[in-house]
């Protein structure tokens, strides 16, 4: 696993999940928290997203385990922008948690070095 302790000390991970995730404060702010948890204005759905298998708001025991660098945002809009391109372009069709994670290659490419390696 990428994000292991095992990683070679190049190697950066990204985290990609939807506005509103706790996982992305996690690792940006060292706190499982976001601020749509704050008391008073907590919903049973904090955010809504039509992907599904992101967005998690508990810190499972592999998660805690990755060493993850940086995480980045994906609104719905974009990774449905990202599926349609990837379809039209590529002709590869892709579910939406899929796309999030290309949004999240090309913002982790913005930051990288260039030649870096992604994979």
């Amino acid at each position: 696993m990428a994000g292991s302790a095992h990683r070679k000390p190049s190697v950066r991970v990204f985290l990609a999940d939807p506005p509103g995730s706790a996982l992305f404060h996690r690792v940006e702010h060292g706190v499982l928290y976001a601020p749509q948890q704050q008391e008073r204005t907590a919903r049973r759905n904090r955010y809504d997203t039509i992907m599904e298998g992101v967005g998690c708001d508990r810190l499972t025991a592999n998660f805690a385990a990755a060493r993850i660098d940086a995480a980045v945002r994906v609104s719905d809009e974009e990774s449905c922008a990202m599926a349609r391109r990837l379809l039209r372009d590529e002709g590869l069709f892709v579910g939406g948690s899929a796309a999030m994670n290309c949004v999240g290659v090309l913002r982790a490419a913005e930051v990288l070095p260039p030649g870096s390696t992604i994979v």
